[in-house]
């Protein structure tokens, strides 16, 4: 099984409208020969009411043991998507509050995104700070648990490219949340996934460029993502439908 393609960036192309991969940014966290898996980066859902927050519910993460990311890392990864534990959080184990009509509607809300209203059970301390200040994210229509994707070596069960982490585990997610020096990271629900055909068929009809990805993204604002990484992109994909190194950008060439 292959996994040489992890950590890179999929990035929608400019041809790409009306559609949630519109002006999209993908990190590939999982590949091998038959299947790939990937996290929407640039997709806050807005919630109208307190965040999520680790649940009971979700299961004691002390009673597990969670090695830190290594080269097997992905394809542990691979089956959190596909099974998620006990150890992980996910939107079903969190509490859902259905308020009225005024304090659930999201006036920010985009056609064809979810809309979420969720809170913490009643009483618990840590109720609406597991964002900590910050939007989930929508990954993926695909379910699946609560990922962090993150910057902290020590908190990550999968490496995603250079400098970047994946932690789905309760108690990775709680140090985060916890850091006396605050780590950059994205709390994402929801994935994409693709057979092998499927995406090189969606990268050769021009649907996503292929960049890999640095750390960089991980302290780049949602709304500057795409924007700051488009021209690299569309560059990098000339360059290979060219066969050659380099493809320079308009303004050096004046």
């Amino acid at each position: 099984m292959r996994n040489s393609q992890v950590g890179d960036l999929l990035v929608a192309s400019t041809d790409v409208d009306g559609t949630i991969l519109n002006r999209g940014v993908c990190l590939l966290v999982y590949e091998d020969d038959q299947t790939a898996i990937g996290l929407m980066l640039n997709r806050p859902l807005h919630l109208p009411v307190p965040a999520p927050t680790l649940d009971s519910a979700a299961g004691d993460a002390s009673e597990t043991s969670n090695p830190p990311a290594s080269s097997t890392g992905a394809h542990r990864l691979a089956e959190v998507f596909d099974q998620p534990k006990a150890d992980q959080a996910s939107v079903e184990a969190v509490n859902v509050e259905i308020g009225s009509a005024d304090e659930t509607v999201d006036e920010n809300e985009q056609p064809g995104q979810p809309h979420v209203a969720l809170i913490g059970p009643a009483g618990d301390s840590e109720a609406g700070k597991l964002l900590n200040g910050k939007a989930l994210h929508f990954g993926g229509p695909l379910s699946g648990p609560i990922v962090a994707v993150h910057g902290a070596p020590e908190l990550g069960e999968a490496e995603a490219g250079e400098g970047i982490f994946v932690a789905a585990h309760r108690d990775h997610l709680e140090a985060l949340l916890k850091a006396g020096q605050p780590v950059p990271y994205r709390l994402i629900v929801g994935h994409l996934g693709w057979t092998q055909e499927q995406l090189s068929e969606e990268i050769a009809a021009g649907v996503w460029h292929r960049i890999p990805a640095t750390s960089e993204i991980l302290s780049t604002a949602d709304e500057w993502l795409w924007p700051k990484l488009i021209r690299s992109a569309t560059s990098s994909s000339v360059s290979r439908w060219l066969g050659v190194e380099h493809v320079a950008d308009a303004h050096q060439l004046n």
